[in-house]
């Protein structure tokens, strides 16, 4: 949702490579029936300066959007970064970032900020820089290091303002999983180490959901689900267990502290529509 008005802005694909493995592992669906009923209007928008995809897309206080990395081809990435005016409905460049990414993350900071960090710039080389786009500046300054070099990482502002940074890997991809974590100081502009997840993890960008009272669920790239309680700064694991790594799956949070853990794949790219229901203690 980009703004009051419950709209959502869908930005960036990418035409290659992902779609033919994907297609080789799912079976055909058979067409499903049309509904009776339609429920909203999608209508084509301005287009991005920049074809992209792997790009990340954060909201901004006032309602735009920055667009910022990705591909513009199989070995090609971009360092440039754009802004949606959700009321003219129109992209603008703006200042050059310092590193062309793809695979980063993108964190919105409680002083309006936006925070990138990782990511990788080209074939085999993994970024440790980060660096933040200041919306009243209109520019990217540096934000400090990371420990190590990650992609495929995640990272929540929690709260308070600082920003946890979750596993991710190095270039040697699933050979270099993380299962460390970082803190951002907004204040400092620095990082600094923190616990360790009970296993190394990546791919778990939109598989990390806050919980009610400012716990962080981690799930996804791994078989185990834990829990980081920013209070204590470590991380408990949940009962159950996901069966397999689940890269690239989802975690959505839901009213009651419940959240929804949906589809993924596993370490041999066996595709699941299995989902699954985080309940916090005590739930009926």
């Amino acid at each position: 949702m980009i703004d009051g008005r419950s709209r959502w802005i869908i930005a960036g694909a990418l035409a290659f490579g992902l779609g033919a493995t994907i297609r080789s592992l799912v079976a055909p669906t058979p067409a499903l029936a049309q509904p009776t009923r339609r429920v909203g209007l999608l209508r084509v928008t301005s287009s991005m300066h920049v074809a992209r995809a792997a790009h990340t897309a954060t909201t901004l206080p006032v309602g735009d959007v920055l667009i910022f990395g990705g591909f513009t081809g199989i070995e090609s990435r971009t360092a440039q970064a754009e802004l949606f005016d959700s009321r003219a409905e129109k992209f603008t460049p703006i200042a050059q970032p310092r590193d062309p990414r793809h695979s980063h993350a993108a964190t919105r900071l409680l002083d309006g900020r936006v925070l990138i960090t990782g990511g990788s710039s080209a074939r085999g080389n993994v970024l440790s820089s980060a660096e933040a786009w200041d919306p009243v500046t209109g520019s990217f300054q540096p934000a400090g290091a990371l420990a190590v070099p990650r992609y495929k990482h995640a990272a929540e502002t929690l709260p308070g303002g600082r920003v946890l940074v979750l596993g991710g890997s190095d270039a040697r991809d699933d050979l270099g999983r993380y299962a460390s974590t970082e803190i951002f100081d907004p204040e400092s502009n620095a990082f600094f180490s923190s616990a360790l997840m009970s296993e190394a993890r990546y791919k778990l960008q939109d598989a990390v959901a806050m919980l009610p009272g400012g716990q962080v669920l981690v799930a996804g790239g791994g078989e185990v689900v834990e829990v980081y309680d920013v209070v204590s700064g470590s991380f408990r694991e949940v009962e159950g267990n996901l069966g397999d790594g689940r890269l690239f799956m989802t975690a959505t949070a839901l009213t009651g502290g419940s959240v929804l853990l949906a589809g993924g794949y596993g370490y041999h790219s066996n595709l699941t529509a299995q989902a699954w229901l985080y309940r916090p203690a005590g739930a009926p």
